[in-house]
């Protein structure tokens, strides 16, 4: 049977398939499947994904195994497609700096995330970003 080939399947009454597979198979139905949920997001807004990557195996090489805990794959540049050099498995946490409606912001030759800004200064996200909001240069709202 093809599925068991790569060990990543085990079929013992029940079918399982180990994390590194799922994240593999949703990323797949993401680009792919018109009817799959925020397709629109992926594979309806060009997203694709490197084609050696229909082979699971491929795609186990580029990447290995999914770290334990809490771990998703990633793409570090969100409008380009699911590769090698562009993805990753990060945390959720880690996954939510990296988001398309995040606002960055440069100040003294960094650019970070409002959220990044308001942890490194200490500074309550919420007053941090109403600040941003309500038309404040990035100067006067981050000193």
């Amino acid at each position: 049977m093809a599925l068991r080939r790569h060990g990543h399947t085990v079929v013992d009454g029940h079918t399982r398939h180990s994390p590194t597979y799922v994240a593999w198979c949703g990323l797949k139905r993401r680009c792919s499947c018109t009817k799959a949920s925020h397709y629109e997001c992926y594979g309806g807004r060009g997203i694709t994904f490197d084609p050696r990557w229909n082979d699971f195996t491929e795609f186990l090489k580029d990447m290995g195994e999914r770290p334990e805990g809490k771990y998703s794959l990633d793409r570090i540049d969100n409008n380009g497609r699911y590769e090698k050099a562009n993805c990753r498995w990060t945390t959720h946490q880690e996954q939510c700096l990296n988001r398309r409606s995040n606002v960055r912001v440069e100040h003294d030759g960094q650019s970070l995330t409002i959220r990044e800004w308001a942890t490194k200064l200490s500074i309550p996200y919420s007053r941090l970003y109403m600040r941003f909001y309500n038309g404040w240069s990035a100067d006067r709202a981050l000193t």
